[in-house]
């Protein structure tokens, strides 16, 4: 919990790269059941213009949790930004699935319109 604390402390203050190591520090720990981590690194990875690693940090996430919506919503948001529109809009299609509400999603979808 310490690490966890220690990464989201550390990304607020805008030291991604700390953040990142202390992320990592909790998923050496239990990598299998930390959905929420992982999403979190993806986040930063996203921040970083390091959207492929993102990816994979999504894909993690959601392979912990198929439902976990923030996950889908950053992945969304990295695949944007890599230009693959068509995968983007399955994504956030996936999002508002599990979240018929969630104005980020719909907001992300619209873009494309």
């Amino acid at each position: 919990m310490a690490w966890n604390n220690k990464g989201v402390a550390l990304n607020k203050l805008g030291k991604s790269d700390d953040a990142l190591k202390a992320f990592d520090k909790v998923l050496e720990n239990n990598p299998h059941n930390l959905s929420m981590v992982w999403a979190i690194k993806g986040n930063i990875l996203v921040k970083l213009n390091k959207s492929d690693e993102a990816l994979k940090a999504y894909d993690k996430a959601i392979k912990i949790d198929l439902q976990y919506s923030d996950a889908w919503d950053g992945k969304g948001e990295a695949l944007v930004k890599l230009g693959k529109s068509d995968e983007a809009m399955k994504a956030y299609d996936k999002v508002i699935e599990i979240d018929a509400h969630d104005s980020h999603a719909l907001k992300g979808k619209r873009n494309f319109i």
